[in-house]
Parts: C-alpha cells; structure tokens; sequence
C-alpha cells in the first residue's frame, strides 16, 4: 500500500509524522482499464434483520465477559492481509 510506505511519503517530500489518507486521482484515461472479476453482490452484502438484535447483544455481551482486549497489531495484520490477498 503506497500510502503507508516510508519511501513515497518521502518521494512526495514528507518525513515522518506525515501519514497520507488518500490519493485523489485528476485527469482523464486514454484507454479504459481491464474489466477485473467482480464477486456476486448476494454474496457479499447482507440484510440487517432485527429479529437478531437480542443474539447479537448477548454475542457482545459474552465477548465483554471472555476477558481484557488483546492489544491490536496493525503491522502483522497488514503482513496477513497482505499476503493473503496479494500472494
């Protein structure tokens, strides 16, 4: 993910303590892109029911008793996803 690494924050003239959010894209195409494999929309969005609500509170609720919050490590998440999804 360029906007996270250390060398194009400082190709753009940052150093550290900068963190970029986004890059806004201006222009136009010469050519239009590849069509890439898109996944079946059913599958990947769902409809929130309210019938649920009273499973979902005590999920939460066993999930608040199971004990303190593991401490998040955003950089071996970022090394997971990474390879997981770029190989």
């Amino acid at each position: 993910w360029p906007a996270y690494h250390p060398e194009v924050i400082e190709y753009l003239g940052h150093g550290e303590g900068t963190q970029i959010v986004a890059f806004i894209h201006i222009g136009s195409v010469e050519t239009l892109p590849n069509e890439r494999p898109r996944p079946e929309f059913d599958n990947i969005v769902s409809e929130w029911r309210p019938s649920r609500i009273d499973e979902n509170r005590s999920e939460l609720t066993k999930g608040e008793a199971s004990g303190e919050p593991e401490p998040f490590d955003s950089d071996s998440f970022k090394e997971e996803m990474a390879a997981k999804h770029l190989g």
